[in-house]
């Protein structure tokens, strides 16, 4: 009998965070019908508050639970409350109403199909079959959760033969990000499940490869750990996380790349021929993510100024490596896109007096001018940059969320900076080059948007979001962190998660209210 029960704690204790993911996912379902029975039925359900009360309990104890035995581990205390939170907004975000999110979605239900390069005409054009629900219920559409009922009782909602053409604006990004959404719809179509279920299944599949990369960057980290808990949990990053898009696994590459980065410098034993290898993969990876990061790669000087274990040759060798991957696959995955074009957006750029070369020109002509703008740019928009980056504007920049949310996790990552005894921290010269390195990414952001989305001449940028800056804001809040200064407080690993918990429930709180 103590052998059975021993055994029965031994899977428990190894299973804990798949028992409290289930656990949750049953009881945001459970809770999502309860608002869902008393907002449009007018009752409360009493089977429904059964169901809520007992997986309440067990995700109850299971937290605190991991809060006794894992405090001290801050990527466990990570895991422990990201978890409840991400479920919670896989639940209750339209699974359409976060931004791009049918292009995105589309693109994965293709590669789901074996289709994992585009395919263009002699005019640049790609059309792709989708089902045809897909493209009736879009961003615009799905603005209450009454309309989920509505979906989940259409009788096309398991018809994936009946399908339409479409041009989606996705097509130009990578296959690898989508392959969790794919597999998804994979063995949705294969056992013909309600298409929208598959659409929250591909959510929940890209929320566990994002909390498998975020948890390894936390782990590997020398330094920061609480720092990087708490911006891997921003409501922003979260909302992403849960979505369809590959803006979040984008992010968590990134933010692997520079802990990485940091791992590999910081690291006391000589580097493995596995971990070289990981990080040249990383590399590859940061030349086919958007433009602006590439510069990102320059962090890799710190490893080879730390590494006293390489010879001059051996660094200059691994910078060339890094740099000659990076710049191979940004040069090849161009060469595929070059031909693709997109009609809708061209005609929306040339109606909006959008033109990326005369813009150029400006630029080069009168580069005084365009410095001008950055500043006033600048001036106008740097708090809607802040404060959407936190969480201010969900889904399509209508979910407003009150200031003082944001301000408050601002407040906490600040905090979080200076909240931990870190053994190992960068040198004043590395930390003026990663912030100098953050504000070459971010003038590049912002003039990205100002050639292919502003119009000729305009002295402020269009199209900007906060959470563009989401990937590199992380350098600077790195910068803060100091060797054995730091706020001393009892249980900080645990208080910080947490805060960062309860701020976030706040977020959600708002969507909810939003949709119902």
């Amino acid at each position: 009998m103590k052998k059975n029960i021993g055994v029965l704690l031994r899977t428990f204790y190894k299973t804990k965070y798949l028992i409290e993911f289930i656990t949750m996912l049953f009881f945001s379902i459970n809770f999502f019908e309860l608002i869902m029975t008393k907002r449009y039925d007018g009752y409360w359900s009493k089977r429904l508050l059964i169901y809520i009360i007992i997986t309440g309990v067990i995700f109850t104890f299971i937290l605190v639970f991991n809060c006794i035995k894992e405090k001290n581990k801050i990527e466990k205390m990570f895991l422990n409350f990201v978890i409840p939170i991400g479920i919670l907004y896989i639940t209750f975000m339209l699974p359409t109403y976060t931004p791009d999110a049918c292009p995105h979605i589309w693109k994965a239900y293709e590669i789901s199909e074996g289709k994992f390069f585009t395919e263009f005409d002699e005019n640049g054009e790609s059309k792709t079959n989708i089902p045809e629900v897909l493209s009736i219920y879009k961003e615009t559409v799905l603005t209450k959760y009454n309309v989920l009922e509505e979906a989940y009782y259409n009788n096309d909602s398991h018809n994936y033969n009946k399908t339409v053409q479409v041009d989606s604006p996705a097509k130009g990004y990578l296959f690898i990000f989508y392959l969790g959404y794919s597999i998804a719809f994979f063995i949705a179509r294969t056992f013909g499940l309600n298409i929208f279920f598959a659409i929250y299944f591909a959510k929940i599949t890209n929320f566990i490869v994002f909390l498998f990369l975020a948890y390894w960057s936390i782990k590997k980290i020398p330094f920061g750990k609480i720092l990087l808990s708490v911006y891997f949990m921003i409501p922003m990053m979260m909302h992403q996380a849960t979505a369809v898009s590959v803006d979040s696994i984008m992010n968590a590459i990134i933010i692997l790349f520079i802990s990485y980065t940091l791992f590999l410098a910081f690291k006391k034993e000589g580097l493995k021929k596995k971990e070289k290898i990981i990080y040249l993969v990383l590399t590859a990876l940061i030349g086919v993510v958007k433009v602006p990061y590439i510069p990102l790669i320059a962090i890799s000087f710190i490893i080879t100024k730390r590494r006293k274990d390489l010879l001059k040759k051996e660094k200059i060798v691994f910078g060339m490596l890094v740099i000659s991957i990076c710049l191979g696959t940004f040069l090849i995955f161009s060469k595929i896109n070059s031909q693709y074009t997109n009609q809708y957006y061209q005609s929306f750029l040339e109606e909006n007096g959008v033109n990326s070369k005369e813009q150029k020109n400006a630029i080069i002509t009168n580069p005084i001018k365009y410095l001008g703008t950055l500043y006033n740019n600048f001036i106008v928009n740097s708090d809607y940059y802040l404060f959407s980056s936190i969480g201010d504007y969900m889904g399509w920049l209508s979910i407003k969320a009150p200031a003082y949310y944001s301000i408050s996790y601002i407040v906490l990552l600040i905090f979080s900076a200076f909240a931990e005894n870190n053994k190992e921290v960068l040198k004043i010269d590395e930390k003026i080059g990663i912030i100098s390195l953050t504000i070459i990414m971010y003038v590049l952001i912002i003039t990205g948007l100002y050639l292919e989305w502003t119009k000729v001449g305009a002295n402020v940028v269009e199209g900007v979001q906060g959470r563009y800056f989401l990937p590199i804001a992380i350098l600077p809040l790195l910068a803060l962190c100091k060797k054995n200064n730091y706020i001393k407080i009892k249980n900080i690993n645990l208080l910080i998660p947490i805060c960062s918990f309860l701020i976030n429930i706040l977020f959600i709180k708002n969507m909810i209210l939003f949709f119902i």
